[in-house]
């Protein structure tokens, strides 16, 4: 019976190694430059959430993982001034 099962386990594993993606553009560095310009020039990106915590330089949960009393946390509150974010920077 431990046979069967370790067979069996085996066999699904290796089902996983069928399972990679495959490549479907056969194409060039410019030539996926060319279709991805589009992309570049209309600003498309990332859209970033930020607020107090990216003071200090971490995470957005920095104040409740690492155990941060309201008293220091303060400091990034009142350093922190949305109107002297300039993204170009």
């Amino acid at each position: 019976m431990k046979k069967i099962l370790v067979l069996i386990t085996l066999f699904l594993v290796s089902l996983g190694s069928y399972a990679q993606e495959k490549k479907i553009w056969n194409e060039t560095k410019e030539e996926k430059e060319s279709r991805l310009a589009w992309w570049t020039n209309d600003r498309f990106g990332m859209f970033i959430h930020w607020g107090t915590y990216s003071l200090a330089g971490r995470h957005e949960w920095v104040k409740k993982r690492e155990r941060i009393d309201d008293e220091t946390y303060q400091k990034y509150f009142d350093n922190f001034n949305p109107d002297l974010y300039n993204p170009r920077e």
